[in-house]
């Protein structure tokens, strides 16, 4: 019974032995897949991330502009006010008259004092001017920033940039294979899911707690037999569990019968 017990044992071993490789084959496929798909997926965030940070300096770059174009256009109107009240000031004053009567005719004359102020307020609004110009060409300036940094304004969906574009449309393809491999483990395990823990079983216990033949009842004898096969009432303990059970074995070729017994307790 020695020969019986270890060539099933190495029949199933090497059976669950493969079934292990097909699920360990098939976890590799999902662990690189999750891993491409762990890749794309921190390298949209990273995109997105500088796509995000690129327009935030972009939008700052416009408020700046936007609040000197907003500051150079109170230095014009400032400028502006002081020149129109003073130049209003100077009509007023100009035309300001001394009146008297003389010889019973009424005589006005220009006040003195009122073109003297004229004159004063003429002179600031001369100097005002050089600065009036100054401030407008600064008030142009602002305004050709501010237009230049419009046009730096990208109103698009984050998700039209095109190397984003083309990172979500490999994660696409990278989830569905991630999705194929995941459906090809779980039909794996399904399959040979079982083999796999007996071969977790010789790993833990040896191969040589797989299989113990307790007692072997021939159902005839050898020489009735016909072409050297016999039916076999067997009592053994498989991975720890006993068991009965009833197989063919031919004695013209023992190891193929030791390897289906090995192939039956497997699907049992």
């Amino acid at each position: 019974m020695s020969y019986l017990k270890e060539t099933a044992s190495r029949e199933i071993q090497q059976i669950a032995s493969s079934a292990t490789r097909e699920i360990q084959q098939a976890q590799a496929k999902v662990d690189t897949a999750q891993q491409d798909v762990n890749r794309l997926n921190d390298l949209i965030r990273q995109r997105r991330a500088a796509i995000e940070a690129e327009r935030a300096r972009a939008q700052e770059k416009l408020r700046k502009a936007e609040r000197e174009v907003d500051s150079a256009r109170n230095s014009v109107n400032s400028l502006q006010n002081q020149i129109d009240r003073r130049e209003d000031e100077i009509k007023r004053l100009r035309n300001k008259k001394r009146c008297t009567r003389i010889f019973g005719r009424r005589i006005c004359v220009p006040d003195v004092a009122a073109v003297a102020e004229a004159t004063k307020l003429a002179a600031e609004v001369a100097g005002l001017y050089p600065a009036l110009g100054t401030a407008k060409a600064g008030l142009k300036t602002a305004e050709e920033f501010l237009k230049a940094a419009g046009k730096t304004i990208d109103l698009n969906p984050i998700e039209l940039d095109p190397e984003l574009a083309g990172l979500y449309t490999a994660l696409g393809t990278a989830t569905a294979t991630l999705q194929t491999a995941q459906e090809v483990l779980r039909t794996t395990v399904k399959v040979v899911g079982t083999l796999a823990t007996v071969n977790t079983f010789i790993l833990n216990q040896g191969l040589g707690s797989l299989l113990d033949v307790r007692s072997a009842r021939f159902q005839t004898t050898l020489d009735v037999a016909t072409g050297g096969t016999v039916l076999i009432d067997l009592n053994l303990v498989f991975m720890n569990q006993s068991q009965s059970m009833t197989f063919q074995f031919n004695f013209k070729s023992p190891l193929e019968s030791a390897k289906a017994l090995g192939r039956m307790l497997l699907v049992q």
